[in-house]
């Protein structure tokens, strides 16, 4: 991933533990982009987002 991304300098790839929310709020990201590996996935990380979203309404999150 941060070889795919060094090319963009608003992007950061991070290592973290904890809630995906928190973690964007403390560096101050204002997207959270996740992967789908296939079909299956989309139920899940919908469900994710929705979540997120519900839990910081400043975070835009996509699933791609």
């Amino acid at each position: 991933m941060r070889d795919a991304c060094k090319d963009l300098p608003n992007v950061a790839v991070t290592r973290f533990s904890g809630l995906v929310v928190r973690h964007a709020m403390d560096i101050g990201a204002g997207v959270i982009v996740r992967g789908l590996r296939s079909g299956l996935d989309f139920e899940y990380e919908f469900d994710m987002a929705f979540m997120n979203r519900r839990l910081s309404l400043r975070l835009t999150c996509s699933a791609s």
